[in-house]
């Protein structure tokens, strides 16, 4: 088997640009920039967990997906709270079952 070499073609004309535009080599940085698909869904999972403060983390993601055609992990979810001062707690069990 043969391997070729991978070859990467990069714009060498972007750092020129980027020196002329900014006076820096340095990449323009995504800070404060949301990649999250769930950015488009943000009044509604806050009204959400306004409504139904008791939900878990899998409800909502269910809810997001029947009723909103949304797909998102758990951590997804988590992090959209995470960012907006939102926590859960997990739900204690009714209690131990009883020995027989």
């Amino acid at each position: 088997m043969v391997l070729r070499p991978l070859l990467i073609i990069l714009d060498q004309n972007e750092p020129r640009k980027r020196w002329r535009e900014t006076g820096s080599f340095e990449a323009k940085s995504n800070k404060g920039q949301s990649r999250s698909p769930l950015k488009k869904h943000e009044e509604w999972l806050l009204e959400l967990v306004r409504q139904a403060p008791d939900l878990t983390l899998e409800e909502i993601q269910r809810r997001l997906l029947d009723e909103r055609q949304q797909k998102a992990g758990i951590g997804s979810v988590w992090r959209f709270f995470d960012r907006h001062g939102i926590s859960f707690k997990k739900k204690r069990s009714g209690g131990r079952a009883g020995s027989t």
